[in-house]
């Protein structure tokens, strides 16, 4: 249940999100990202912080950053490019 009640909330917040940058400008649409990675094998669970959940949840991230490379970049780029 508590998956469930974690989960919408984060889903409410991307669709909020999504509704806001829609009303902006075209060349703004494309500033919003979401980087929500899976835990693929990795526990969801707080208190698990055993060595083989750590090592799963370091491929999870490993994985991601893979698998997502080039939205990672250009968030990167943009970020870089517009810094104070």
């Amino acid at each position: 249940m508590i998956d469930i009640l974690m989960s919408a909330n984060a889903e409410t917040v991307d669709y909020q999100f999504c509704q806001i940058f829609k009303t902006l400008g075209i060349r703004n649409q494309k500033n919003y990202y979401r980087i929500n990675p899976s835990l693929r094998k990795a526990s969801s669970e707080m208190d698990d912080a055993s060595e083989r959940n750590i090592e799963k949840l370091i491929q999870a991230g490993l994985s991601y950053v893979d698998e997502n490379k080039e939205m990672l970049d250009q968030l990167v780029r943009k970020l870089i490019y517009n810094k104070i």
